[in-house]
């Protein structure tokens, strides 16, 4: 986002994982390893700030101009740890210099929970700061149902598009990543993957709908992608309207001629489900549909990996034809800035 500053833009990042995080982190860091999120000791400490490393929760901080929105999780890094939580008091901060980032650097606003992000006055230029959970921000299918009270990405979304528009300045880029599908495939919770995806589609739409409703579609770049796949994969031969995340329909083709049991049509490289149990006990008692299933591996790995093949890259509005056909994924940002005519 650096050229969009240059370019006297509004910034924003959004994610549904740590602010600190990969992703999210990229943007506006630069770091030797991604596991810097804090000063902890553990990771990042005393040798590494004499050689002129600063962890990544400070260089966030420390951006000038700052990022005008950051919405995200990660709360733990901000703090140190003789400080509690502001909303959980069984827990404390991480940071194990003794600093409180927010209160020493942050000079905007700092908001926790969706009651606070509602009644922020949409379009004030003070920099804003959301970090709704101590760590990643809860599963979409688990907030709805337990948390209401933290904003969901779509939520997270069309408030920052909303504050950007009412800001009339010239234009915006948002980062918005939908963190946790990685985390949900990571642990072969397929449910858990495929509900954040879905989320992570609404939250788009949700921009489509207002840039349409404001008529700007026309004028706004918006590319989507992945920074990797996973080794998850559907199979077997199953007729239209199938459950996705239940089994092969079709008898004659679906079940096993090894063991003679169902075949799920989800599954994966390797993961934690290996081997996975395939006796009559199993399959009676089982429930595909749960965000606590794990669906089967080919290869025991205690996480499941990425994958290694190309991933799709998708643009609409001016300049997307910029984004046809296969290309070098650290081409995308120099697109992007071109097309803002940047440099």
């Amino acid at each position: 986002p650096f050229f969009s500053v240059d370019l006297g833009k509004k910034v924003g990042i959004i994610t549904t994982a740590r602010i600190t995080h990969a992703t999210p982190a990229a943007a506006y860091a630069h770091s030797a390893e991604r596991d810097w999120e804090g000063y902890d000791t553990k990771r990042f400490g005393i040798r590494e700030t004499r050689e002129g490393c600063r962890d990544i929760a400070h260089q966030l901080v420390l951006r000038s101009p700052p990022i005008d929105l950051v919405f995200g999780g990660g709360r733990r890094y901000f703090y140190p740890n003789t400080m509690v939580d502001v909303e959980n008091p069984k827990l404390n901060g991480s940071r194990t210099d003794n600093r409180s980032l927010i209160d020493e650097f942050w000079h905007g606003r700092f908001i926790w929970n969706k009651n606070q992000m509602d009644k922020i006055v949409l379009g004030t230029s003070t920099p804003l700061m959301g970090l709704f959970e101590y760590n990643h921000l809860y599963f979409e299918t688990d907030r709805i149902v337990n948390r209401t009270d933290k904003p969901s990405l779509s939520q997270m979304t069309k408030f920052a598009i909303e504050h950007f528009l009412n800001m009339k300045q010239n234009g915006f880029f948002l980062l918005i990543e939908g963190g946790r599908i990685d985390h949900g495939h990571h642990d072969t919770k397929a449910r858990y993957a495929l509900d954040e995806f879905v989320e992570f589609d609404d939250a788009i739409g949700q921009a489509v709908e207002i840039l349409k409703e404001k008529d700007l579609l026309n004028d706004t770049l918006l590319v989507v992608t992945a920074d990797h796949s996973h080794v998850f994969t559907i199979g077997t031969y199953s007729t239209r309207g199938s459950n996705i995340l239940g089994f092969g329909s079709l008898e004659s083709l679906n079940v096993s001629e090894i063991d003679a049991f169902p075949v799920n049509i989800i599954a994966y490289g390797n993961g934690p489900n290996f081997p996975s149990p395939r006796n009559e006990s199993y399959f009676s008692s089982i429930d595909t549909n749960t965000t606590s299933y794990l669906s089967p591996a080919a290869m025991p790995l205690s996480s499941e990996t990425h994958g290694g093949e190309d991933v799709p890259v998708y643009a609409r509005g001016p300049w997307s034809h910029l984004f046809i056909g296969t290309m070098e994924q650290h081409t995308i940002a120099h697109k992007m800035a071109y097309a803002a005519c940047w440099g």
